[in-house]
């Protein structure tokens, strides 16, 4: 083999990888579809099982609440958005104001135990954790105060409510303790679980933690489908 075959071969070599990737996605693609799986920007997914009676748990909303948004303004479903950091506050507020009625702000953590805990929230990204070894925790200004954390169970109760069509987790690393450490009964008032694992954001976890914590929650009876093995979107 001459030296001036060895780019040309690397470069078809690239071009097959990206060929399989693309032939793989539009087959998930289908996959999914055929189960009724919807998508939306940037990472969410759902059964196509929403309408405006439909209660959704966005647990880690983020400043914008954007899933929430997205189910009130295209299902007009209920939705309670569940995040305890203190910079949000204002923003979540006024969407409280413009969804009146749809859209309430718990500012609370989740957790496996009903418990106060330390949160870190970070000065120049949107995301904090309850997890002191977060890339955000460890590489920025961080503020650093006590927050109250429910179990899924108690959350409902302090919603006042019995189960919801929708839970969605985006935890930041708290995930794994979660999902290892509670009663999976927890998780039973819900017909749809999105969890978003973040092993590529903490020391403590690893791609294969995300594979195990995944399959704990398909051993107790929930089906399962995911496009990166990070997002999962778990249901009956």
């Amino acid at each position: 083999m001459t030296i001036t075959m060895v780019p040309y071969l690397q470069s078809v070599k690239k071009k097959l990888s990206r060929m399989r990737a693309q032939v793989r996605r539009r087959f998930q693609e289908w996959h999914a579809h055929m189960m009724g799986i919807k998508f939306t920007d940037p990472n969410y997914m759902y059964k196509n099982t929403l309408n405006e009676k439909s209660v959704v748990i966005d647990v880690g909303c983020g400043y914008d609440a954007d899933f929430s948004v997205h189910v009130i303004e295209t299902y007009g479903a209920t939705c309670y958005a569940i995040d305890p950091t203190q910079k949000h506050r204002e923003h979540l507020k006024k969407l409280e104001e413009k969804y009146k009625g749809k859209f309430f702000h718990i500012p609370v953590a989740v957790a496996a135990c009903n418990e106060n805990l330390t949160f870190y929230e970070s000065e120049e990204n949107v995301s904090g954790s309850i997890r002191n070894d977060h890339v955000n925790v460890k590489n920025d200004t961080v503020r650093a105060y006590m927050v109250e954390a429910l179990t899924p169970m108690a959350l409902l109760e302090r919603i006042g409510i019995h189960g919801a069509d929708y839970l969605k987790l985006d935890l930041e690393g708290a995930e794994y303790d979660l999902i290892r450490n509670i009663a999976l009964r927890q998780f039973d008032p819900f017909s749809q679980i999105l969890v978003e694992f973040h092993s590529h954001c903490v020391d403590a976890y690893t791609d294969n933690d995300t594979m195990d914590t995944a399959q704990r929650i398909m051993d107790y009876g929930f089906k399962s489908f995911s496009f990166d093995n990070h997002n999962f979107l778990f249901f009956r």
